[in-house]
C-alpha cells in the first residue's frame, strides 16, 4: 500500500513542495544525575502535494531527525495509530540517534461539501493550548520545547455537510496491532457557539468527546474533554476550561485549567495507563493550571511566557522565550525553562534548560 501511494506523484501534474530545515540546540541540567548536558537536533522535512484531477489530490511528507545528546538514554516510541512504517531508528548509540518517518501519505477527494481522505493524515480536535483532552489523535506534547508537527495517523476520514454550518463525519484509524479508533463526529455552529462531538469506540472502549467554543466580551472561551469507559475506572473523565483574550494592541493572555481523572501520584505509575502508552496522555497528576502571556515587542518580534502548575504539590514549569520572524521563511527563537518540584512530582523529572532554535522553509 505504501508503494502505491508513493507512485501518486508520477500521475500528478504540477507538484507543490516545500523543504523545512530546523536546528535546535539546548543545554540541560538533568535532575536525576544533577549534571549538565547538551542536546542538538537537526530536522529535515520534505513536504509535497498535488492534484490528480479536479477533485482528487495527494499529500506527502518525509522527516529525518538527527539527534546528538551526551549519554543518550531516551526511548523513541512509534506513533501508535499507524499500520506500517519505515525503520524508525536506523542508527542509535549512547551519544546519538538517527530517526526517520513518513509523516503524511494521503489521498483526498472533495466534491461540494463532501470530503474523503484515505491514508496517513493529521487529525485534530479541540481548542486547548496547553491541555487538549479531546484530541485523541496523536496530540503534540505540550512540554516539548522544539517545534513539532502533528503526527499523521493511518485511516479513513469522511465528512459531509448537511445543513448551513453543520456537518457529520466518520473516522476510522487502525494501528498495526491492537484496537483502533472508530468514531462518528457531529459539528455545527449555533449562534456564536461552535460545537463538535465524537462518539464511538477507541482502543476497545466506549468513548465520547466534546469541544465547545464561544466568545464573550472580546474573550474566547472554550471547554473540551473526553469520557472513556474501561475496566476499574470509576470516573473516566478528562476535561479542561480555557480563556484567551487580546489585551490592548500587543498583549495576549491565556488561562487554562485541567482535570485528569487518570492521574496518579508518581510518574512511574503512569506507564501502565493505556492512554499514556498510546501517546494520548502526557500528564501524570489530576489537577493542573496554566497561564501564558505573550507580548509583541516590535513587528515580527514577540516575547512569550508560560507557567504550568500541578495544584496539589505545587510542582511547576516556567518558560520564557523570545521569538523573531526574520522573514516569511525564517524564524528564530531562544529561551529558557525552569522547573520546580521533587523527582516524584509532575515537573520534578524535567530538566532546567536553555534552548535556541532556527527554522528555514524553502522555497
Amino acid at each position: 500500500m505504501t508503494f502505491l501511494f508513493l507512485m501518486l506523484p508520477l500521475l500528478a501534474g504540477e507538484v507543490d513542495w516545500s523543504l523545512n530545515l530546523d536546528s535546535y540546540g539546548a543545554w540541560e541540567k538533568q535532575p536525576i544525575f544533577d549534571q549538565g548536558g547538551s542536546t542538538l537536533l537537526q530536522r529535515l522535512r520534505i513536504n509535497a502535494g498535488g492534484d490528480l484531477s479536479e477533485r482528487w489530490n495527494w499529500d506527502f511528507a518525509y522527516e529525518l531527525n538527527a539527534i546528538y545528546k551526551q549519554d543518550l538514554f531516551a526511548f523513541f516510541p512509534q506513533v501508535y495509530l499507524r499500520r506500517e512504517n519505515l525503520k524508525h531508528t536506523p542508527h542509535l548509540d549512547k551519544d546519538g540517534a538517527l530517526l526517520q518517518q513518513i509523516d503524511r501519505l494521503a489521498l483526498s477527494y472533495e466534491a461540494g461539501r463532501s470530503g474523503l481522505t484515505l491514508g496517513r493524515q493529521a487529525v485534530g480536535h479541540g481548542n486547548g493550548r496547553f491541555f487538549t483532552p479531546s484530541d485523541i489523535f496523536a496530540p503534540i506534547t505540550t512540554t516539548t520545547l522544539n517545534a513539532q508537527y502533528k503526527s499523521g495517523i493511518d485511516g479513513i476520514r469522511f465528512v459531509q455537510g448537511y445543513a448551513e454550518e453543520r456537518e457529520w463525519g466518520i473516522l476510522a484509524f487502525i494501528p498495526e496491532e491492537g484496537p483502533g479508533l472508530y468514531l462518528a463526529q457531529l459539528a455545527w455552529v449555533l449562534g456564536n457557539v461552535d460545537l463538535s462531538f465524537l462518539a464511538g469506540e477507541s482502543y476497545g472502549e466506549p468513548t465520547f468527546a466534546w469541544d465547545l467554543a464561544t466568545s464573550w466580551k472580546g474573550a474566547a472561551l472554550y471547554c473540551e474533554g473526553v469520557w472513556r469507559q474501561g475496566e476499574n475506572r470509576d470516573n473516566p473523565i478528562r476535561a479542561m476550561l480555557g480563556l484567551s483574550r487580546r489585551i490592548g494592541e500587543k498583549w495576549d493572555l491565556t488561562i487554562e485549567t485541567q482535570y485528569n481523572s487518570l492521574g496518579v501520584d508518581t510518574p512511574l505509575r503512569v506507564l501502565a495507563i493505556p492512554e499514556w502508552q498510546h501517546g494520548e496522555l502526557t500528564w501524570v497528576n489530576k489537577h493542573h493550571v496554566a497561564t501564558a502571556l505573550d507580548v509583541e515587542l516590535k513587528p515580527l518580534i514577540r516575547l512569550s511566557s508560560a507557567v504550568i502548575a500541578e495544584t496539589n504539590s505545587g510542582s511547576a514549569w516556567f518558560q520564557l522565550a523570545f521569538l523573531w520572524d526574520l522573514s516569511e521563511r525564517t524564524t528564530f527563537s531562544v529561551g529558557g525553562l525552569v522547573t520546580q518540584g521533587l523527582e516524584s512530582e509532575e515537573f520534578g523529572r524535567y530538566s532546567d534548560t536553555l534552548f535556541m532554535e532556527y527554522r528555514l522553509t524553502l522555497p
